[in-house]
């Protein structure tokens, strides 16, 4: 069902509150969690819980328009600043 979100195990214990997802997880798998509902922003952990980025629907569509796939790691396209 869209907008369900699968929280791995980095997420599952993560520090931050909201939609939060591991460093190693997909683009794919931020999309799916985002279920369509825009102007989300999906919070990425690190192993430990902690934030470590976000990104945004708009951030994850302009990778895709770059060339990077749904199944590129969170880690690559994830805003830290």
């Amino acid at each position: 069902m869209p907008g369900d979100c699968q929280l791995g195990p980095a997420a599952a214990t993560a520090l931050v509150p909201g939609d939060a997802l591991g460093r190693d997880e997909t683009i794919g798998a931020a999309l799916a969690c985002m279920g369509g509902r825009y102007g989300t922003i999906i919070l990425v952990v690190d192993g430990e819980g902690r934030l470590a980025g976000i990104a945004s629907e708009g951030d994850l569509r302009k990778a895709i328009l770059k060339g990077y796939g749904l199944t590129t790691p969170l880690a690559e396209v994830m805003n830290t600043d």
